[in-house]
């Protein structure tokens, strides 16, 4: 049998079934309901006319099938046991790729006014099937039907998540990175620095009393970052649009009125301490978790610890 149907259409799928007063009519209007569904129904009272070889058919059919359903009643079971008539006769040509290692018969047993132990024949005995013998159930189980011609799971597998004793080991290698405040400040009154911007409160300290800053900072977007004079160290922070530090004018030009400020790569803020010092610092790059390669955000910025005013 060929492998599964890959274009628009749904799997070519014959039903193998034995033909009795009553079950014809169940036969046919599951052949129906597949067809409108997108199911290639290759059927016998659709695709025989009278004086057609019903062998060739059969042959052609079952081969020529990515799918073949198996009505099992217990006239089928019968028939299929014994290798009587026409369902025999398919059993055999069915059974055949069953012989091979491949594992794969594309196979799909119906149970339908069964009543034999085991519902199945024989050579279906290993194979899973579908049960609509509770008319109750009909449309769980044909959703069930549906999804397997398709390739579909009504349950697939979840997403698998990481080794929950590496997920540990990165876990606390993160937070040794955290707690680490070298990270998180210098004692240079001048220098160019990266942190972890969203860690340690956002907060990176630079120089030495009474030249100390308390850097505060948290995310903005995307090359930028909100800077704050929370800190009981900063008395106020002014803006410098788009300007490097070699280009302020004088500290106290800048306002300084608000709590926070919008500082994007390329501006400077201009920080006062609470003992009238003052330093700059220049935003040179900013990344986000989403736009950083390792998914950890980093603030990369110049500081200068400028010279009081004389």
């Amino acid at each position: 049998m060929s492998d599964s149907n890959s274009g628009s259409s749904g799997p070519r799928t014959f039903i193998s079934y034995a033909s009795e007063p009553g079950h014809d009519e169940w036969v046919v209007r599951l052949a129906t309901r597949l067809e409108k569904n997108g199911v290639e129904v290759v059927f016998d009272q659709w695709d025989v006319s009278l004086g057609h070889d019903l062998a060739k058919f059969m042959e052609q059919g079952l081969t020529g099938s990515e799918r073949v359903i198996c009505i099992c009643s217990d006239a089928y079971v019968v028939k299929a046991n014994e290798g009587m008539r026409g369902v025999g006769y398919e059993k055999k040509i069915i059974a055949a790729p069953m012989l091979t290692d491949s594992g794969d018969t594309n196979v799909i047993p119906v149970l339908r006014n069964v009543s034999t132990e085991p519902p199945v024949p024989t050579f279906l005995s290993a194979t899973r099937y579908v049960d609509f013998r509770d008319d109750e159930l009909f449309e769980e189980k044909y959703k069930e039907l549906v999804y397997d011609l398709y390739g579909k799971m009504i349950k697939p597998r979840p997403a698998r998540g990481p080794n929950p004793f590496e997920a540990q080991s990165e876990v606390l290698t993160e937070l040794a990175i955290r707690f680490d405040k070298t990270a998180f400040e210098s004692t240079a009154l001048e220098g160019t620095a990266s942190f972890r911007y969203q860690d340690n409160d956002g907060v990176f300290t630079f120089g030495t009393a009474p030249d100390l800053f308390e850097l505060h900072v948290s995310t903005s977007g995307p090359g930028s970052v909100h800077v704050y004079k929370d800190s009981s160290n900063i008395a106020a922070i002014g803006l410098a649009q788009n300007t490097a530090i070699e280009n302020l004018s004088s500290p106290q030009s800048y306002d300084g009125s608000s709590r926070v400020r919008t500082a994007r790569v390329g501006d400077t803020v201009v920080l006062t301490n609470n003992d009238g010092r003052c330093a700059a610092v220049q935003v040179l790059q900013v990344s986000t978790r989403d736009s950083a390669a390792d998914g950890i955000p980093l603030m990369t910025f110049r500081f200068v610890v400028l010279a009081p005013a004389i």
